[in-house]
């Protein structure tokens, strides 16, 4: 028999939803410090990906969008996408979200934004954005939040849950129970995979050897070696003897300095000329307990009208006047003053 007791952990969860590289490098980059939280990849993308179909071509890159993609059929989990768009501003035909118009100028717009985040996420999230994050120059908030209430196949016992010490230092709640699971031998870490009845819902926990081993571990998984152990894991049974702390984390991220967006970007969909992007921020909570696990993330991206470019001719410059019918350049000079 085996057993899995989880010291200092790394949970993972399946992104088939999201490309593989975005996921785990986003992560990467969320995850610089060694402290708990718990983000959300497909809500982050699901915004962005708000703002690439109203032409913001520069984000392409960096979150692997691809022309058109196939939309999602969640099974145990939920997910919406919205944007709210201040006075003149119009969204594309067949815009891959619910429209709103909102005047941003109102102490109230930050109410009504959240209210509909709290709506799509059972209550779980309601202070996504706050009045300073929508300045007077707001144009759009592109916004995507996702939902997860999923139940343990193999549910653990609330009996056998106990303090238990947790390195390197402080208590959990330690739950345990002995089942088949499926298992990844690693000479670094070990992977447990635990499903839920929804779908095919899992929660696999990446589990370094070393106490002090996370930060190791992290630096050297790929994409590709993830979807290579999610492949043999799933595959695998063999009984188990596990210990899983309950948890409970809330995460509030600033993504803009974290994900390194392209500044400035452009929005031709909206048509509202010259846009920077002053908020990204996501809010996510995870709870895990005897019965599964509820979870919630949204994200929220502020694109705010930008400030008109300037051309002050204030020192020597060159000029011509010229037939752009023809190409013939009819005058030509320089100006030094007068």
């Amino acid at each position: 028999m085996r057993k899995f007791c989880c010291g200092i952990w790394l949970m993972t969860t399946a992104w088939a939803a999201v490309p593989g590289n975005f996921a785990w490098e986003s992560t990467q980059k969320v995850a610089e410090q060694e402290t708990s939280l718990v983000y959300s990849p497909h809500s982050a993308r699901a915004t962005l990906r708000l703002l690439y179909d109203a032409g913001a071509l520069e984000l392409a890159s960096l979150c692997q969008f691809q022309g058109q993609e196939p939309p999602l059929k969640p099974v145990g989990w939920q997910s919406a996408q919205a944007v709210f768009l201040g006075q003149g501003v119009n969204a594309p035909l067949k815009y891959p979200a619910s429209v709103h118009s909102l005047d941003f100028a109102k102490a109230t717009a930050c109410n009504q934004i959240n209210d509909w985040v709290s709506q799509q996420t059972a209550g779980h999230i309601q202070s996504l954005v706050t009045r300073q994050d929508l300045p007077a120059s707001t144009a759009v908030v592109a916004i995507s939040a996702v939902y997860l209430k999923a139940s343990w196949v193999h549910p653990f016992e609330a009996k056998f849950t106990s303090k238990q010490p947790f390195f390197p230092k402080g208590n959990v709640e330690m739950m345990k129970q002995t089942g088949f699971f499926g298992i990844y031998h690693d000479p670094e870490f070990t992977v447990l995979e635990m499903p839920y009845r929804e779908g095919q819902l899992v929660f696999d926990c990446c589990l370094p050897v070393r106490e002090d081993g996370l930060q190791g571990v992290r630096r050297r998984l790929t994409p590709t070696q993830l979807e290579t152990i999610w492949g043999v894991v799933g595959e695998s049974r063999l009984a188990v003897q596990v210990g899983l702390p309950k948890l409970r984390l809330t995460s509030h991220l600033d993504l803009l300095k974290s994900l390194n967006i392209p500044d400035p970007i452009s929005l031709p969909g909206f048509s509202i000329g010259n846009t920077r992007l002053d908020v990204l921020v996501q809010q996510a909570n995870l709870e895990v307990d005897e019965v599964g696990t509820v979870a919630s993330g949204a994200t929220a991206t502020v694109v705010s009208r930008g400030l008109p470019e300037t051309f002050v001719a204030d020192h020597p410059f060159l000029f011509w006047v010229r037939d752009r019918s023809n190409g013939t350049i009819l005058f030509s000079g320089q100006f030094c003053g007068n």
